[in-house]
């Protein structure tokens, strides 16, 4: 007859534990000892897209990835997942997992303005100082473990929206000096309130819909492929504003962070982009079902481009935390 497995609680006292309880307690023992497990906090910041649908955004995926991979995770933040959604129910915890920093329309300066201050405020209710709290915002400060941050097609978008309406020329060269300028404010300031954190910077997810009008683009026929031919994509991706996305992403890439790296920042790039580009180099369309992954016109993921997005951060995640 096999004795039951006991456990010394806190308190001191014996408790039994049942046969799936010896197990489980087993596997949590070996995950420590070998340092796969791990808890840890992740700040979601960014804009809608961040923000999400009603089951999560990338969140729900990035959850389950973690948690299956041993780590238990909190997700900070002062705005809650949108009600309605079933695929919180599944994960752990089970009532904080899934708060978020998304908001949606923002910019990365609308983003950055709200750190430390309140700046800017949306119809979410938020309050800003998402990092300092206090200042009858009812949170406390935080520092989170992971912060990932994905926006700037907003600050794209308004870009060319106020220039058009404003009845001025287009003047692309303006785009990226404006990126660049308000990310490395961001990173600067997030790393001076929250000098722990690793920042998982995602590059902007493709928004090659041609939705903004040609004119105020440039995007053109011809131009599209010239511009295909600088930028080595095809020229379905360089439709409405994608453009100036892909030059961003590749700056990115190839300077800021490198260059943040160097300082000794705790920053890593996390490839978005590619998880919305379908084999034949073109861009997933929308509809609800894969291979599809927007559930617009080209700018908000569905279900499927969620997934693939909270799997790519939970495996940037998983590689850092080792």
């Amino acid at each position: 007859m096999n004795t039951p497995a006991t456990l010394k609680t806190p308190s001191g006292k014996l408790q039994r534990l049942t046969a799936p309880a010896v197990a489980a307690t087993f596997l949590l023992f070996a995950g420590l000892a070998t340092g796969s497990a791990a808890e840890f906090t992740v700040l979601p910041l960014g804009d809608s897209i961040t923000a999400g649908n009603d089951h999560g955004g990338y969140r729900a995926q990035m959850m389950e990835d973690l948690t299956q991979a041993g780590h238990t995770v909190h997700l900070l933040g002062s705005q809650p997942m949108k009600a309605g959604g079933e695929a919180a129910k599944s994960l752990l915890p089970p009532h904080d997992g899934l708060h978020h920093e998304g908001h949606g329309g923002w910019r990365i300066d609308h983003l950055d303005g709200n750190l430390a201050a309140a700046l800017n405020h949306d119809k979410s209710g938020a309050k800003g100082y998402f990092i300092t709290g206090g200042h009858d915002t009812g949170r406390a400060a935080i520092a989170p473990d992971y912060i990932t941050f994905l926006a700037g097609i907003n600050d794209i978008n308004q870009y060319f929206g106020d220039r058009t309406k404003a009845g001025k020329p287009m003047q692309a060269a303006e785009v990226l000096p404006i990126l660049q300028s308000r990310i490395t404010a961001l990173v600067t300031n997030l790393h001076a309130l929250s000098p722990k954190s690793h920042i998982l910077i995602g590059t902007v997810i493709p928004y090659a819909n041609g939705l903004l009008k040609e004119e105020n683009t440039g995007a053109t026929s011809e131009q599209r492929k010239i511009w295909a031919q600088e930028d080595g994509v095809t020229p379905e991706q360089e439709a409405g504003v994608n453009h100036f996305v892909i030059l961003y992403n590749k700056w990115l890439k190839n300077e800021f962070v490198p260059a943040q790296q160097a300082k000794g920042l705790r920053l890593t790039l996390v490839d978005q982009y590619s998880n919305f580009i379908l084999p034949d180099g073109k861009v997933r369309g929308w509809g609800k079902d894969a291979p599809n992954g927007y559930i617009d016109y080209g700018l908000h993921p569905n279900r499927t481009g969620y997934d693939l997005m909270g799997a790519t951060w939970a495996k940037a995640i998983i590689a850092i935390a080792k």
